[in-house]
């Protein structure tokens, strides 16, 4: 940290012609609060290789910097790395709480799938709904640092998903805009007995949006007919 120009916990935004946009959530040195920072990826082995949604402890572009990765980009927290954090910075070191204001919040509850299986469907607070065909329980058994993919394809299978967009309303208004169906990948990167992260890319023409999530498990009883 001593030896840093920047010193930051940020989230990464957007990764684009190897260059990664850091959302500065934590100053520590040389930096704002909110501000944004242009990183570029050199072609080194040694530099760092930013995917968006990833959370850091920024120190620098490469390796030999220090910088240590705090959530993945499927919303997998490195614990280690946090208490690591703590260990090494005593009271200088940002709460592990810091506020995240890239990570979109809501919620996941069981539902009703077309055939003889489970299905989730998952809420998150910018209007995007995701259903899985797979039951939670499957994923939460295992290490989820390797994330469980979904394609998003409309097919009501197991091991497929399905992405709705729905226009994001304020509270009391309403919208003549339907929901619509789109292309994309669903990453389900953690999930316990309370909550469930991960991260959905949707096709947007030639490009992907990225939208990480980590949302609170609803226990709701569903009957399915």
């Amino acid at each position: 940290v001593k030896g840093a120009e920047k010193a930051f916990v940020g989230t990464v935004v957007t990764v684009e012609n190897r260059l990664a946009v850091i959302k500065v959530e934590k100053p520590m040195k040389g930096v704002s609060e909110g501000e944004t920072l242009d990183v570029e990826i050199g072609p080194s082995s040694c530099a760092i290789r930013f995917e968006p949604g990833q959370r850091w402890l920024y120190l620098g572009a490469d390796q030999p910097s220090g910088s240590l990765l705090l959530r993945d980009e499927n919303g997998y927290d490195i614990t280690d790395s946090l208490k690591f954090m703590q260990e090494k910075l005593g009271d200088g070191a940002p709460a592990s709480d810091t506020p995240d204001t890239t990570t979109i919040g809501g919620t996941v509850e069981r539902s009703c799938a077309p055939w003889d299986g489970t299905a989730y469907r998952f809420m998150l607070d910018n209007g995007v709904i995701v259903n899985i065909y797979a039951p939670l329980a499957d994923l939460e058994k295992t290490d989820r640092k390797i994330a469980a993919v979904f394609p998003a394809d409309n097919r009501q299978e197991r091991g497929h998903g399905q992405i709705v967009r729905c226009p994001k309303m304020k509270e009391g208004e309403t919208s003549n805009i339907p929901c619509q169906s789109v292309e994309g990948t669903i990453f389900i990167g953690s999930v316990d007995g309370l909550t469930a992260a991960g991260h959905v890319d949707i096709k947007e023409g030639e490009h992907n949006t990225r939208h990480v999530f980590k949302v609170k498990r609803v226990n709701k009883q569903v009957f399915c007919g």
